[in-house]
C-alpha cells in the first residue's frame, strides 16, 4: 500500500507528461497541465492556424500580432516570433505570436501604358488599397495614351497592404531636346533626363567618291580641346517622339574612342547609362 502511494506522488511531481490523443485518423501529442503550469509550445515557423491548435491544446490563449520579418523563409501567415518562446505559464495565460503579414511582389510596369500598368498591378494583388500614387507632376496626364516612366518600389520588392506604390506617368510622346553639337555624355544625359533611350550610328558617305565624307567644322569642341561632338540627331529638336523608341545620335565616322569624351565624361557615361556605354564601345572599338 505504501509503495502505491509513493508511486502516485512520483507521478504527481512530474512537470508534464505526453498523452496520446486520437482524433479521427490523426495521432498527435498534447502537453498536459501540471502542478507547475502549462508548458509553452514552440510555434515559430508554423502556420498561424497550427500554432493556435498547439497553444490551445495546453490550455493557453494565443494572442496574434501581425508584423514584417526580413527573413524570406517566413511566408505570409507564418509565425516568425513568439513570447514567451519556452517555459511554463498558468492556465489561460496568453502567448503572443507574431505573424508574417501578407505581401505581394512588385511587378515591372516601367514603359507600359498607364492603363496596362494598372491592370498588371491589380493582377499581382496590388490595388488602390495599397495607396497607389501617381507622381503629382504628371497627375493631370494620366490616361490610356500615357506611359509609365518610373516606379517605386523597384521590380521584385515586397509590397505590403497599405504600402505606397508610386508610378511616374508621362505622355507617350514628348518633344525631343536638342543635343546636336553636344558631347556624347551631355547628349545622353539630356535625353535620359526626359525618359529617352539612345542609339548611336556613324555618319554615312556624303559623296560618290569612295572614302570621301563631308567634313563638319562645327563638330569640334572649342579651340584648345580635342573631343568630338554629336553631328546630328533623329528626331530633330522639339519633334514629338515615343519614349519607348530610341533617339538616334550620329557621330563622325573617323572619330577615335579617346576623342569622344571630355575630361571625366567616359566614366560618367558608364555610370549613367551602362547600355549606351556598351553600344558606343561596340561602335568605336579603337
Amino acid at each position: 500500500m505504501m509503495m502505491r502511494k509513493s508511486q502516485s506522488k512520483m507521478r504527481d511531481s512530474l512537470l508534464f507528461y505526453n498523452e496520446l490523443i486520437f482524433s479521427g485518423q490523426e495521432l498527435f501529442y498534447a502537453q498536459r497541465p501540471t502542478a507547475s503550469g502549462q508548458v509553452v509550445p514552440e510555434t515559430i515557423g508554423d502556420k498561424y492556424e497550427d500554432a493556435v491548435t498547439q497553444i490551445q491544446n495546453v490550455q493557453l490563449v494565443p494572442k496574434p500580432e501581425y508584423g514584417r520579418s526580413d527573413d524570406p523563409s517566413y511566408t505570409a501567415g507564418t509565425v516568425y516570433d513568439q513570447e514567451p518562446k519556452s517555459g511554463t505559464l498558468p492556465a489561460n495565460s496568453r502567448v503572443v505570436v507574431w505573424i508574417q503579414e501578407e505581401y505581394y511582389e512588385m511587378p515591372n510596369v516601367s514603359t507600359l501604358l498607364f492603363e496596362d500598368a494598372m491592370t498588371k498591378l491589380k493582377s499581382h494583388g496590388i490595388t488602390v488599397e495599397n495607396d497607389i500614387k501617381i507622381n503629382p507632376i504628371w497627375r493631370e496626364e494620366t490616361g490610356e495614351d500615357k506611359i509609365v516612366l518610373e516606379q517605386v518600389p523597384a521590380t521584385g520588392s515586397k509590397v505590403y497592404k497599405g504600402d505606397p506604390v508610386s508610378i511616374t506617368v508621362r505622355k507617350k510622346t514628348v518633344p525631343v531636346p536638342g543635343v546636336a553639337d553636344k558631347t556624347v555624355f551631355i547628349a545622353v544625359s539630356k535625353l535620359k533626363e526626359k525618359g529617352f533611350t539612345v542609339d548611336f550610328q556613324k555618319e554615312r558617305p556624303m559623296s560618290s567618291t569612295p572614302g570621301e565624307f563631308k567634313r563638319y567644322a562645327h563638330v569640334l569642341a572649342p579651340r584648345g580641346t580635342h573631343y568630338i561632338k554629336v553631328l546630328r540627331q533623329s528626331p530633330l529638336q522639339n519633334q514629338q517622339h515615343p519614349l519607348d523608341k530610341p533617339v538616334i545620335l550620329t557621330l563622325p565616322r573617323t572619330a577615335k574612342w579617346e576623342n569622344l569624351f571630355a575630361s571625366g565624361e567616359e566614366q560618367a557615361l558608364k555610370a549613367l547609362d551602362p547600355a549606351a556605354f556598351t553600344d558606343l564601345k561596340a561602335l568605336f572599338p579603337n
